[in-house]
């Protein structure tokens, strides 16, 4: 039997650049939203408003360094965070992968439930979000969310496209 890492992709190898531009995607999104503190306000300006179409940006939901606010609310920015470093451990742990990928889309609700639990209790009020367990849940759907859609992305990479993508 062959390894994971020759099976797993069409083309038979790691597509190393693609992932390497993936990860610097995520990467230059968590430099993003860490700007505002220390661009003009201007640009800070340009930022938070580039990012409130994905964000409430509600000033007691999110971070602020040096009293300056952040482009995205604490469940954002873990997200981001997560999709950065989760996009970046799907170059390692081939098998982990090829295991996780068996189980189709529940490893991917599964790391989404945390999140909606953290952002439902309150709502019911049951339970009071705070920054870290925002922070955490969003880390945790970004981490386990990016390594799964960047995972699927490469396995599917240059496969035959399917007769209802019209190919």
């Amino acid at each position: 039997m062959s390894s994971p890492d020759r099976t797993d992709y069409p083309h038979g190898s790691f597509p190393t650049g693609a992932w390497l531009a993936g990860v610097a995607l995520f990467g230059g999104l968590v430099v993003v939203v860490l700007l505002p503190p220390v661009v003009s306000p201007s640009l800070r300006a340009v930022l938070m408003e580039g990012f409130s179409s994905v964000c409430h940006q509600l000033p007691d939901r999110s971070p602020h360094l040096h009293g300056v606010q952040l482009a995205v609310c604490d469940r954002c920015l873990g997200i981001y965070v997560g999709l950065a470093l989760g996009s970046g451990a799907t170059r390692w742990g081939r098998t982990m992968w090829h295991r996780v990928r068996a189980w189709g889309l529940l490893p991917l609700a599964l790391v989404l439930v945390p999140a909606g639990v953290d952002w439902a209790l309150p709502v019911l009020g049951l339970w009071e979000s705070v920054p870290l367990s925002r922070g955490l849940t969003g880390f945790l759907a970004g981490l386990g969310g990016g390594g799964l859609v960047v995972d699927r992305i490469f396995t599917s990479w240059g496969a035959a496209p399917s007769s209802a993508g019209g190919g």
